[in-house]
């Protein structure tokens, strides 16, 4: 996913606790990474290899991990946030990091995932009447819209899910 000028990556994570509390599933969180670590975790997933197997990305788990900690600290188990985080961390027996279905699904659906990043990006900016635009962005097989009347809205999807609103 592409925000901007920055990657991010979505992930999922399961908890386990210490003490035999019970796992706990964190969904849909995001991690700034590198075009380099993008490229990794790509490969990774296109092998079959887990974020956890794969090889040059200890900094981006280390981020995900933390990204984690500080969710689970302003949460309670039931997944319901807290108004203050709580004073002593919950002590975490395992984290299970992983890419979310629908990323997995995709790139692995991709003939070759790793030609995307030898495309250059695509930009288009479509201007009204009124002075006001729409721009495309594309990178990676992703396509993002902004529009200049709507400050702050962005639609990032699919290229195939972008091209079929135009080919059917």
């Amino acid at each position: 996913m592409r925000v901007n000028d920055d990657l991010y990556v979505k992930y999922n994570c399961i908890i386990t606790y210490k003490g035999g509390t019970r796992n706990r599933t964190l969904e849909l969180n995001t991690v700034k990474v590198t075009r380099e670590e993008y490229r990794l975790i790509i490969a990774g997933a296109a092998q079959g290899r887990s974020l956890e197997e794969t090889e040059g990305i200890d900094d981006v788990l280390s981020r995900m991990k933390e990204n984690v900690e500080f969710i689970d600290k302003w949460t309670n188990l039931n997944g319901s946030l807290r108004k203050a985080p709580m004073k002593k961390q919950r002590e975490i027996e395992k984290m299970e990091l992983f890419l979310t279905d629908e990323d997995l699904r995709k790139i692995r659906s991709m003939p070759d995932p790793l030609a995307s990043f030898d495309r250059p990006e695509e930009h288009m900016t479509v201007y009204r009447s009124d002075g006001s635009s729409v721009s495309i962005r594309s990178e990676f097989g992703t396509v993002q819209i902004t529009d200049t009347r709507k400050k702050g809205a962005l639609i990032s999807m699919d290229a195939e899910q972008f091209l079929s609103c135009f080919l059917h």
